[in-house]
């Protein structure tokens, strides 16, 4: 097989996500089953060309949300002056029954976590470092949060309430920058939420292909 005839049968990934921009938008995520799962939630960085005649560009948020299967679930793309609090809301509502949530300290908020833990789901975000015990009935996970790590120590609070699995949503940011770009194609937040929603279909689509296993020697 010639190198053009290979170059013509593997187009890349921009296009692919044009020819299937009708179709990824018109359905949304291509989303698993519905089942019980833990979130775990990250913030990156994406990068727009302003003009194309000028090496301007602009700063994006990304907050994604996926299970430790690595499907994404919610993505949305923000103002990069958004507030990890207010990304935390965007990428909120899921389609899913979640068992917990599991993301870096940027996204603790007392009445997040507080809510969370009111309702039955795992909140495992770190609380900051100078936050103190409250002592009032609205701060009940917060305040048991802040007397283990005070205690135990932060490893010891990673380790018992699996904080390390946030490494699968780092990784699957990686992948996005990676295998499909560090940047946007369209320059509206509009047509950008919606390149979101390809960028999702895409990643879900290849975790359909299978993944390889990680098996430890013994």
């Amino acid at each position: 097989m010639t190198l053009a005839r290979w170059k013509f049968l593997n187009p890349s990934i921009g296009r692919i996500r044009r020819l299937i921009a009708r179709w990824s938008c018109s359905r949304g995520y291509r989303r698993t089953e519905r089942a019980t799962f833990t979130a775990l939630r990250s913030r990156t960085a994406l990068s727009v060309v302003l003009t194309p005649a000028l090496p301007t560009t602009k700063t994006f948020a990304v907050h994604l949300s996926i299970d430790p299967q690595m499907n994404v679930h919610q993505i949305a793309i923000t103002e990069d002056n958004v507030s990890d609090e207010a990304g935390l809301n965007a990428v909120l509502a899921v389609e899913a029954n979640v068992d917990g949530v599991i993301a870096d300290g940027a996204y603790y908020s007392i009445a997040q976590t507080e809510a969370w833990s009111a309702c039955g789901v795992l909140p495992v975000i770190p609380p900051p470092a100078n936050a103190v015990v409250h002592n009032r009935p609205a701060t009940r996970w917060h305040d048991h949060l802040v007397r283990y790590i005070k205690d135990k120590g932060i490893h010891a609070f990673r380790s018992k309430y699996g904080y390390g699995q946030r490494a699968l949503v780092e990784a699957q940011i990686s992948r996005i920058k990676r295998c499909i770009g560090a940047r946007l194609l369209t320059r509206n937040i509009e047509s950008q939420q919606r390149e979101g929603v390809i960028i999702a279909n895409l990643v879900n689509l290849w975790n359909s292909f299978g993944k390889a296993i990680c098996v430890k020697k013994v």
